[in-house]
């Protein structure tokens, strides 16, 4: 259900026995090269003994080698994925006791969660008690050199009040600001939604994450930084409305390519049934036609050729509108492996899920989102269609909803839970997974 992972290597024209395995390593190496620069650089700014409380809470945070693309996942978006799957022998004891054998339709973020934080609150007690005391109290207020974070921002970042609890008692700062002026309390998101709900309401938006206009003069770069750094989710309206799309011209020129069809991204992964059709044939089938009467199905693939002109696109957005290099590593030095395209007609999509930061541009089309903070993330492998019409009326707490329109584009930071609806004859978006170097706790690893 990743939004950005790997694609299917038949679809890219490659031999079948070449796994994605393979395919994964592969990239996976490519990017070690690209980050190990600045992970040495950065090691060398953090590193020190003041800082062993960042790097055990940092533990079990990301899996740098377990993604299926280039940019690592949280290791709580990997537990929930098995959970969905219901494979037991891939999870640890204590979640695989209450993991179903066919796993489960939808699974909040909080149970893979609820497991982490308890590992890592036992461990912390041990190493802060005893003689080890006086070495926490002296080190619970240290803040790397480069975003400011303390260990309190870490426990805060990872929802983890009782180890919250544990370093104030240890003397932890709660009023302590990280780079980008947020104290610890602030990495919660709980006041977000509730204002940023409630200004959508005053102003008479639907919208109801922060919309920044994307006009002639510029300046709204330096909201979008603005809001980037803070970690919250953006509608950035009319980046690219210059650009101009047509399906036929896709079909004419892609038609032939194979690509995996499914009722959600990446289906097989849960058990689902995929298809792999030409280009022209999913069209014909389910834009122009109704899938047979069944749930609409999608595409999301990372056929390269399809994706050759997104990625300068979206690559060039980030670049030049985001904070590049201070916070994000430039989408051009990993690559188009990041990108995936989308594809599909009114009510297909992608159901409620997490991974890294994202941004997603829509070029035909619309999609309803439905967003949710870290810490009230779900992850689910049922339908969009199904999932609206059966459970969003009782969500609790109720996703912020935007629409998002043709030269539109969102950014849903790290591990913010969300999925997508699409609207309109046929929707036809992209989507580039960025590298947060501060998110994903890279200096730490």
């Amino acid at each position: 259900l990743n939004e950005v992972a790997v694609g299917h290597l038949v679809a890219m024209g490659h031999d079948s026995s070449f796994s994605v395995a393979t395919a994964v390593a592969v990239v996976a190496v490519g990017v070690a090269v690209l980050v190990g620069r600045n992970h040495d650089q950065l090691m060398t700014l953090t590193s020190g003994d003041d800082l062993f409380l960042h790097r055990e809470l940092a533990k079990g945070w990301m899996m740098w080698g377990d993604s299926t693309t280039p940019i690592p996942i949280s290791y709580a978006a990997y537990l929930t994925k098995y959970i969905l799957q219901g494979n037991k022998e891939q999870l640890p004891r204590p979640l695989s006791q209450v993991t179903a054998m066919d796993g489960y339709d939808t699974v909040p973020i909080s149970k893979a969660w609820d497991y982490i934080r308890s590992e890592r609150l036992q461990k912390l007690k041990k190493i802060c008690s005893g003689e080890g005391e006086a070495k926490c109290r002296a080190a619970v207020n240290s803040a790397d050199k480069r975003f400011k974070l303390t260990p309190l921002h870490l426990a805060m970042y990872s929802r983890d009040k009782y180890t919250a609890d544990l370093l104030m008692d240890l003397g932890g700062d709660p009023s302590a600001l990280d780079s980008a002026g947020r104290k610890p309390l602030n990495l919660t998101f709980e006041n977000f939604v509730a204002n940023s709900r409630k200004f959508a309401q005053r102003d008479g938006r639907s919208c109801e994450i922060p919309e920044v206009v994307a006009d002639e003069a510029g300046e709204w770069k330096k909201e979008v930084r603005r809001l980037v750094r803070e970690g919250e989710p953006i509608m950035i309206r009319g980046v690219a409305k210059h650009v101009k799309f047509s399906l036929d011209d896709l079909v004419k020129n892609y038609g032939d390519r194979l690509v995996r069809v499914g009722a959600v991204p990446y289906a097989d992964y849960f058990g689902m049934d995929v298809k792999h059709l030409k280009l022209r044939e999913f069209v014909k089938q389910s834009v122009e036609g109704d899938d047979g009467g069944q749930l609409p199905m999608y595409v999301f693939a990372k056929e390269e050729s399809i994706n050759a002109d997104g990625f300068g696109l979206m690559s060039g957005i980030v670049s030049e509108s985001f904070p590049v290099p201070e916070m994000f590593s430039d989408p051009q030095k990993i690559g188009p492996s990041a990108l995936h395209f989308a594809l599909g007609r009114n009510g297909s999509g992608a159901p409620m899920h997490i991974h890294s930061d994202a941004l997603n541009l829509v070029l035909a089309g619309e999609k309803r989102w439905f967003v949710l903070p870290p810490q009230d993330a779900i992850y689910s492998r049922k339908h969009i269609s199904d999932w609206v019409r059966e459970d969003l009326e009782k969500a609790n707490p109720r996703p912020l909803e935007c629409v998002q329109g043709p030269g539109d584009a969102i950014y849903v930071p790290f591990d913010w839970g969300h999925g997508v609806i699409n609207s309109g004859k046929f929707t036809f978006a992209y989507a580039l997974e960025l590298l947060s170097e501060r998110d994903s706790l890279m200096m730490f690893k």
